[in-house]
This record gives structure tokens, sequence and C-alpha cells, in this order.
């Protein structure tokens, strides 16, 4: 709850220092350019953002704020328009078409590229890389050489990785049947995608794919036994009407979705809007988007006595079992895809003291 109170509190207080003094504080975000420039007086630039998710997703409402932030701090200067989900090119597509230029900005999350950009799962997080608070995985993630990493990795692809979000703890398991231990898992089926759904196998599960959807629906009739989405699901979209369960804690405490730019749009953008950019991206849209999180937590934990759900945790002895799971069998596989693959799960290693 203190914690939920004190990013509000942040978010709302930068909010009025951004929209004053942005240009000032922004070059100390990382990757902004030292010493920027002046744009040509009256020069106004209109760029595209299209969002994977839809307009009532968390990341999509959180772009409000972010876009006026950047909106004020150039004088009207620098628009950009928000699009939903497949509203301009669908989105196993994003990523060539921000490249092309088709859209300018491109926000995703690195799962949806595993087969083109070989360290995009890690990039998103593996089962439980991520670690920590926000303040401990942003500085894993901005001063200890992960950035450079995926920038170099992406912009063989043609964009500019402008960083990596964090969406909060995932998955987040709901299930209709009762889950105490690991071992319950074995033989259910469980709706999973990547790296999760690969610990799920390992724990005996029939894992599968079904878009979100059809989730509802294939829980009530019994076609699935659990499902895993971000914390927003229980409540927004009511599977708590069909899962008597939450599983926690969850694998990871952060995974991550990312802002992708056309090169030659971020190129020629100037470079105190550059600045501009990559400030607003830290100090207003990734701590502002991490409260609706926090606030969509503080719901569920009250809710559990009104609404017909109830909320396990799984013992130590479960999650360092899980954890090992992970790291011997996924961190391995992953860390062999490519160099930068190793390199970057080395990093994390490191920086959480992992031998």
């Amino acid at each position: 709850m203190r914690k939920k109170g004190l990013i509000a509190l942040i978010v709302s207080s930068l909010l009025v220092v951004t929209f004053a003094a942005l240009p000032l504080i922004s070059a100390c975000a990382p990757g902004a350019t030292p010493s920027p420039t002046t744009p040509a007086a009256g020069e106004k630039i209109t760029w595209r953002h299209q969002c994977a998710y839809d307009a009532s997703d968390k990341e999509y409402i959180a772009l409000d704020t972010f876009f006026k932030a950047i909106e004020v701090g150039t004088a009207g200067n620098f628009v950009i328009d928000p699009f939903p989900g497949e509203t301009i090119v669908p989105t196993d597509e994003l990523l060539s078409a921000t490249a092309e230029g088709v859209v300018e900005v491109g926000h995703a999350a690195g799962g949806y590229w595993k087969g083109i950009v070989p360290v995009a799962n890690i990039e998103q997080g593996l089962p439980t890389m991520y670690r920590g608070t926000l303040e401990e995985w942003h500085e894993l993630m901005y001063e200890h050489g992960l950035l450079e990493i995926y920038r170099d990795a992406y912009a063989k692809e043609g964009v500019f990785y402008i960083g990596g979000h964090s969406y909060d703890s995932y998955p987040v398991v709901m299930s209709a049947v009762e889950i105490r231990t690991l071992s319950d898992y074995d033989g259910l089926k469980v709706r999973a995608s990547g790296a999760p759904g690969d610990v799920f196998a390992a724990l005996g599960s029939s894992v599968t794919w079904l878009p979100g959807a059809e989730l509802y629906m294939a829980l009530k009739l019994g076609t699935l036994d659990v499902i895993t989405w971000s914390c927003e699901g229980l409540i927004g979209y009511k599977f708590y009407e069909v899962a008597d369960y939450v599983i926690r804690p969850e694998m990871s405490n952060h995974s991550l979705s990312h802002f992708l730019v056309n090169q030659d749009a971020w190129d020629a953008l100037p470079d105190n809007y550059k600045d501009i950019y990559i400030g607003a991206y830290h100090e207003v849209y990734i701590p502002n988007l991490y409260s609706l999180y926090m606030s969509e937590w503080e719901k569920i934990l009250q809710l559990e006595e009104t609404l017909p759900y109830e909320i396990v945790t799984l013992s130590d002895a479960d999650v360092a079992e899980m954890q090992r799971i992970a790291m011997e069998v996924i961190w391995e596989d992953e860390a062999a895809k490519a160099p930068e693959c190793k390199q970057a799960l080395d990093i994390v290693k490191a920086y959480y003291g992992i031998s």
C-alpha cells in the first residue's frame, strides 16, 4: 500500500515538473543526447504510435500523459497520435512496419519477435529473471549494459530501441481447479505461451495457447484448467467469475514491453526532441504505468473478501523449485541461441549474484 501511494505521488509530481522543465531534466535519462540542438522555428513533427494492445489496456491508457508531456515540452511542435492494436497494421507485422516507416513507433513486446531477434525473449524477461522493485529493475536494465545489447539487436532490424518498461509481475496464474503446490499442475490444461509455458510443461501440464477473447469460456467449459494473463484480467475481464484461485507469487516481478522507433524518423528528430522523448519515457510513462498496475493489485487484494476467488501463495520450497527449473532449462537454452543472449544473461546473473 505504501509503495503504491509513493509511486502515485512521484508520478503526479513528475507530471507538474516535467511539463515545465522536461527539456532540462531529460538529458539525465539513459540514452539522452548530451548536447541538444534547437529545431527550426515553427517546425512541427507528427508521429504515429501503434500499440499492440487494445484501447482498454493499461499500456495504452498510460500513453496519454506521456504524449502530453512531450507535446508540452516541445511547445506543441511534437505531436504523437496513438493507435490501438491492429488499427494500422496487424500486430505480428509491427516490427517490419516500423522499420519500413508505416508507423513511426511500434509498441509491443519481445515475445512477438522471438523468431527474428534472438535476444527478444530475454529482453521481455524469462521466468524468474527480472526481480525486485521497479527501481532495482530499472538500475539493472539501464545502468549495467542490457540497454546497449538490446539496442544493438533491434538496430539490425532497422529500428531504434527506446527501451523497455515493466508491466509488473507476470504471468498471473488463474485456475478453475484447486492448486496448492507445484505438483498440482501435473496433468492440468494450461494456457500459456513462450518461456512461462515451458515451465508449466516441465511441471507436467498440457500447455496450449488461446487468444484472450476465448479464455473466459475456455475456463467455464473446462477446455482449460488454468489461464495466464496480466493482473488486470482478473477483475477487468471478469475472470474471477470462472477462476476460483489466483496462484502467487508470479514467475517474475517484472516483464517488459517496449517502444521501437523507425530509425530514419529517430535520426531526423532534433536532438532536444530526442531528449524530451526519452526523458518523458523514464520520468512519466514508466512510473505512471507501474502505478496503474499497483492500483490493480490493491483492488485484487481488497476484493478477495467479497468476490469468489482465493489467493494461494506457494511455499518457499516451491518457489525455489520453479526458479531452478527456469534457470537450468530455460535460461540455459536461451543463452545458447546467440552470443548476445549469453552476454545479457551473464549481466543479469552478475547483478543478482547468481553463480
